[in-house]
């Protein structure tokens, strides 16, 4: 199971591409490095994202406006909420 933290952006246009990396960038502090989109993903978007020096994935169950963007950062496991709990 893949525990990388991605967030998503609808995303339309090209252009809207630099205020999706602006929003990622001021919630977690770091530029992303992978971006997924939908096969049905306008081509202007891919290259805006390609532009921006990101990988980008091509993913097929997506919608076609989302953009999701991680820095590959893994997310925390969550067991302490358990653990606290069996206390």
């Amino acid at each position: 199971m893949d525990k990388t933290v991605w967030r998503v952006y609808r995303v339309e246009r090209g252009e809207d591409i630099a205020k999706a990396l602006g929003l990622f960038e001021a919630r977690l502090k770091v530029h992303p490095t992978r971006a997924r989109v939908s096969t049905k993903a306008a081509p202007e978007v891919v290259q805006a994202l390609k532009a921006a020096g990101l990988e980008v994935e091509v993913a097929e169950r997506q919608i076609p406006w989302d953009v999701w963007l991680t820095d590959g950062r893994r997310a925390e496991e969550q067991m302490s909420l358990f653990e606290e709990a069996e206390r």
